[in-house]
């Protein structure tokens, strides 16, 4: 299992505002302050488009809610 992180926009912001956010957090994932600060961590960071990112999430509901149906995980 892999832990990861992302930024959500509510559903309905404009396309330009999520352009310019994603050009905003991209500069600052690929800075090498951060990019080094994230390896020391043992982390990487990605900085995905909107739609790459859309699709990671997806896949990784379905993967895990297909699991988590599967053995009858409940919360506690």
């Amino acid at each position: 299992m892999v832990g990861w992180n992302g930024v959500f926009l509510p559903k309905g912001t404009p396309g330009e505002i999520g352009d310019r956010l994603h050009a905003a957090l991209a500069a600052v994932l690929q800075s090498k302050p951060v990019e080094q600060q994230m390896a020391a961590l043992g982390a990487e960071a990605v900085g995905n488009r909107q739609a790459t990112f859309a699709a990671f999430v997806n896949s990784e509901s379905a993967r895990w809610g297909a699991i988590i149906r599967e053995r009858g995980i409940k919360p506690e």
